[in-house]
């Protein structure tokens, strides 16, 4: 009988991110993580002009231009975030190919406060 261990998925991550500025990547970017690990929360990172920053004191840096959503899947096995990851991925005991399936994508503008073009 051979035994065929567990698949590790834990440090694949899937993002969608909606950034501000195609042509340098750089103004806004909000980040939408799911890892691996953890299939149950997502979780959110918030960043200016390349600077992680939170919004709790009421300033909202929110996208007043045009912008695109990039939706990927990455390897979080780099040394500075396994930890956070749940990494590094034991590539040797995953399949050829990983698949993340998406259902449905829905992006909406809220009209009281976006022009929509």
């Amino acid at each position: 009988m051979k035994k065929r261990e567990k698949e590790d998925r834990r440090s694949i991550c899937t993002n969608f991110m909606v950034i501000e500025n195609s042509i340098l990547k750089q103004r806004l970017r909000r980040c939408l993580e799911c890892l691996g690990g953890d299939l149950n929360h997502v979780q959110s990172n918030y960043f200016w002009n390349g600077e992680l920053i939170y919004v709790i004191n009421g300033e909202n840096k929110f996208p007043t231009r045009p912008s695109y959503v990039q939706f990927g899947i990455w390897d979080g096995s780099s040394p500075d975030i396994t930890q956070w990851s749940h990494g590094p991925v034991k590539w040797y005991s995953l399949p050829d190919k990983l698949i993340t399936q998406v259902t449905q994508i829905q992006i909406t503008c809220d009209p009281n406060h976006n022009v929509i073009v």
